[in-house]
């Protein structure tokens, strides 16, 4: 692990690290990993709009969420 150039931050501290949370980044990078290319990561707009829960492939798994 690369040594931090600022003196005011420990190498020792744990610190938050950003989740990527664009879907083609994440299903490029778990179709890497081995997961099946016919599973992938998908923007949900709205939980109880017919029209935009009609985007998403289905039948639909498991529920990932980010919020900043």
């Amino acid at each position: 692990m690369a040594a931090f150039s600022n003196p005011e931050v420990s190498s020792t501290r744990k610190t938050f690290v950003p989740l990527e949370n664009n879907p083609e980044v994440m299903s490029h990078l778990v179709h890497q990993l081995g997961i099946s290319p016919k599973l992938g990561f998908y923007d949900v707009y709205s939980i109880d709009d017919p029209e935009l829960l009609a985007l998403i492939p289905a039948p639909p798994t498991p529920f990932f969420s980010s919020a900043p």
